[in-house]
């Protein structure tokens, strides 16, 4: 079974700590939208001249680029037995435009209070982790992300994992979930590409 992967949660959610035991019991490629960039910058290709020019210019990176971007990583052929997407899509029009590269599967929810993601913050002391700012910052995620849980929900492949406690106890949830459907009798998962793909 082949796994394409969403994975959703607040900032300070834990979300890239289970990221990395996803993919390493699954055995998929990680695709983060800063990982694609970086690795971008570092090709010899238009995209990655078009790329610098904005960042040399210290302008915003247009929504249209960085799609672009991860539709190229995503036709790979690594991606072919899976990927587990993390920070992308990040709104509706980026989740529609995902489903026209390739199936995704299962969309994993981390659902954390927004009172334990300020605590949880606050103790790192940061500049960026005054309550004021991760107020606004989970605000923003709220307002981004409602839209994309109804989407997925109604596509039937959303899964809403509790993201409280132990990160042993956080990841067996999220497993049990993707193991739950893998074993279902009444629903297969397909996976195909939307793109033709391309050599890595």
């Amino acid at each position: 079974m082949k796994h394409g992967i969403i994975l959703l949660g607040p900032p300070g959610s834990g979300k890239g700590t289970q990221a990395e035991l996803i993919i390493k019991e699954l055995n998929i490629p990680p695709i983060s939208t800063g990982n694609i960039l970086r690795h971008t910058l570092e090709q010899k290709t238009a995209l990655a001249q078009e790329l610098k020019g904005y960042i040399e210019k210290g302008k915003l990176v247009p929504d249209e680029l960085i799609d672009r971007i991860v539709a190229e990583r995503l036709v790979h052929k690594d991606c072919k037995s899976g990927f587990l997407l993390d920070g992308f899509p990040r709104d509706l029009v980026q989740a529609k435009f995902v489903n026209t590269i390739i199936e995704v599967t299962h969309v994993i929810d981390l659902k954390v209070p927004d009172k334990f993601i300020i605590q949880r913050l606050a103790i790192r002391k940061r500049a960026d982790d005054k309550p004021e700012v991760i107020k606004n910052r989970l605000n923003v995620y709220h307002r981004l992300t409602e839209p994309l849980i109804k989407y997925y929900k109604r596509q039937g492949i959303l899964h809403e994992v509790d993201g409280v406690g132990t990160v042993k106890d956080i990841h067996r949830r999220i497993m049990k979930e993707l193991k739950v459907d893998l074993r279902s009798p009444k629903k297969e998962y397909g996976f195909r590409f939307l793109y033709p793909l391309r050599n890595c």
